[in-house]
């Protein structure tokens, strides 16, 4: 995420991986270290980000940042990394879950899931949560409801157990 940092406030564009495969090789690397090891990394990384942020209060030199196809404002990075980190937390299957991220981080990673669907063309929805958020999809024909832990939970992963809709549920690209 640092190099979308990099990004904007240089003008030069910055991959986060060299490929797919690359970006795959870097985190099964990651997944077979130690635990106690990967916590020590994932400590030292958290930190630097939040140094690098700090870039982010000056004058930008782009608006806008592509990560992986999606298109986001520059603005936007320090929400995605909150949005990544409530998604991938609630993935180590531990005690935690998503239902204990702040409602704002639980905003951000549903609004990260939503710029995904539409960066990969996902099918027309109309995205609706109990708190009263709101986003359409592509034509917005269906209209599907849950609250912003069960929308994350079924667009980053497919979960569908909190999800009311209209019609049948689509298939959706992988987030």
């Amino acid at each position: 995420m640092v190099k979308l940092i990099d990004w904007a406030t240089t003008g030069t564009e910055q991959q986060l991986y060299a490929s797919p495969e690359a970006r795959n090789e870097e985190i099964a690397a990651l997944a077979a270290l130690p635990r106690v090891e990967l916590v020590e990394n994932f400590r030292q990384a958290a930190e630097y980000f939040a140094e690098q942020t700090e870039r982010l209060s000056g004058d930008l030199a782009v608006d806008e940042v592509n990560l992986h196809g999606k298109i986001i404002p520059a603005t936007s990075i320090i929400a995605l990394r909150i949005a990544e980190i409530v998604v991938h937390h609630h993935d180590l299957d531990t005690a935690w879950t998503i239902e204990e991220a702040d409602p704002d981080s639980q905003l951000n990673a549903v609004e990260a899931a939503v710029r995904t669907m539409r960066a990969k063309d996902a099918p027309g929805m109309t995205l609706l949560t109990e708190e009263g958020d709101e986003w359409v999809i592509g034509n917005g024909d269906l209209r599907v409801r849950s609250d912003r832990e069960g929308l994350i939970e079924w667009l980053a992963r497919g979960q569908v157990r909190y999800i009311e809709a209209d019609g049948r549920l689509p298939v959706l690209p992988t987030w």
